[in-house]
């Protein structure tokens, strides 16, 4: 084993019998509500751990673990400013328990600092998803629609839109955050834009739409995780659309 990693791994596992402890006590994080206008508190931590926590912990592997600012070197200059922030709080080694040990789980990983709430008691339902148009060339923005509701308040949970090319060939999986979500019905809009891209050259064929809800991040195997239900829909692309001149494998949600 590379000498580098199994030191790491021996400072990760010394750090982490002192973790429970840690971090029951933690509240340091909530003081980046007034450096950071405008977010609340646990968005911006799962915005965060979501869009970087597979280059954060490959810097810590392959040696950049020395300091904060080490760790946090790869991320760009906003990014870089929430991730010394939460490192600087937690501490160089617990920070790195955090990122390392825990498998990715942004809405776990943010529960754990004490940022997102958790409630075991909640529960929702999709109760209905429609895409539009149902069947349109290649190139086309799709619409889908999503009707949910609550029955008992939610802690932290997520919405996912997973969409599949003919013969079970995933495209993309979007997650959409939700917060304490109280008693009602609700709508949420996603746009699928199917220009061809790197991952999906979206060729004619019938496209499923899954969407589920759950508490905590969905297929999480951590506490506090579960799927309330999924619904289903789909949508037929035609055939290639003209060149166009929209964003390449976008997927807007609002």
């Amino acid at each position: 084993m590379n000498f580098k990693l199994l030191s790491l791994l021996i400072i990760l596992t010394f750090a982490s019998t002192t973790f429970s402890t840690k971090i029951k006590s933690f509240v340091g994080l909530r003081e980046l509500t007034h450096q950071i206008e405008g977010y609340e508190i646990c968005d911006k931590c799962y915005t965060f751990v979501e869009d970087n926590i597979h280059s954060t912990v490959n810097n810590i592997i392959h040696g950049g673990n020395k300091s904060c600012s080490d760790i946090c070197s790869v991320l760009n200059s906003t990014s870089y400013d929430v991730c010394e922030t939460m490192c600087e709080t937690l501490g160089l080694e617990l920070f790195m328990v955090l990122f390392s040990v825990v498998d990715p789980d942004p809405v776990y990983i943010c529960e754990l600092l004490k940022v997102c709430e958790i409630n075991d008691n909640g529960f929702a339902n999709v109760t209905s998803v429609t895409v539009s148009p149902t069947s349109a060339p290649q190139n086309t923005s799709f619409n889908v629609n999503v009707d949910y509701s609550v029955s008992s308040e939610l802690g932290t949970g997520t919405i996912q839109v997973q969409v599949w090319a003919p013969g079970d060939g995933q495209v993309v999986t979007l997650n959409y955050l939700l917060e304490e979500t109280t008693v009602g019905q609700y709508t949420q809009s996603f746009i699928i834009e199917t220009y061809p891209n790197d991952n999906c050259n979206f060729t004619a064929g019938l496209y499923m739409v899954d969407v589920l809800i759950c508490e905590g991040s969905c297929q999480s195997t951590h506490p506090h995780s579960k799927i309330y239900n999924l619904e289903r829909s789909q949508f037929t692309i035609t055939g290639n659309g003209g060149s166009g001149s929209g964003s390449s494998g976008s997927y807007l949600f609002w």
